[in-house]
């Protein structure tokens, strides 16, 4: 499953399985302007939304604050959402989510 993609090589865990992680070149890097922030914790990690300009995939990218590597992580939507504990940056993406709704609750 190639569902976590950073600028390292090697294996990650992420949740209950392991993911490949693959190096990004500087174009795709240039490609990636199309996220949208959707949480910044207080040590400095920040969870982006993003697109895949090519073909519209959506994905989580975590950025780790400069003393962890700053590495970028790319997670695949599902395996973020089922990835434990569950985060306010989870949340964050469930709220906006929920933006994309137009129907009053209980509707």
């Amino acid at each position: 499953m190639a569902a976590r993609r950073d600028l390292g090589a090697g294996k990650r865990k992420h949740g209950s399985g392991t993911s490949q992680l693959l190096k990004l070149s500087p174009d795709k890097e240039r490609q990636m302007s199309e996220r949208r922030e959707l949480y910044r914790s207080a040590n400095g990690d920040a969870w982006f939304l993003g697109r895949e300009p090519a073909n519209g995939h959506a994905f989580v990218i975590h950025q780790p604050n400069a003393p962890s590597g700053g590495r970028l992580t790319h997670i695949e939507l599902g395996d973020f959402l089922r990835s434990e504990p569950k985060g306010p940056e989870h949340q964050a993406l469930l709220r906006l989510i929920g933006t994309l709704v137009n129907v009053p609750p209980y509707a």
